[in-house]
């Protein structure tokens, strides 16, 4: 089923790739940790900054999420502030 809406067996076989792949990846990375800096209990501030990631270093990106999220304290006022001023941000 390409683009449409997805059946639930679909989704379950989607999700239990997905678990297996976090399994593989912790058995073959046991002392990895994440670099990105971000509050637990707000897991959308983790995705900003993994998108930002794809664009320059992970250091960067605490930097530009610290700024970014100083005014912006919800997914919404984020995405309204996002193109501005990310675009300027990671050119350094």
């Amino acid at each position: 089923m390409a683009r449409g809406k997805k059946t639930e067996k679909e989704l379950q076989e989607k999700k239990e790739r997905a678990l297996a792949l976090i399994e593989g990846l912790k058995k073959g990375y046991p002392d990895s940790g994440c670099s990105l800096i971000y509050e637990k209990d707000q897991a959308w501030k983790l995705l900003v900054s993994v998108r930002l990631a794809a664009q320059c270093t992970d250091a960067r990106v605490n930097v530009v999420v610290k700024g970014l999220l100083r005014t912006s304290h919800t997914i919404r006022q984020t995405l309204r502030s996002w193109s501005s001023q990310v675009s300027h941000s990671t050119e350094r």
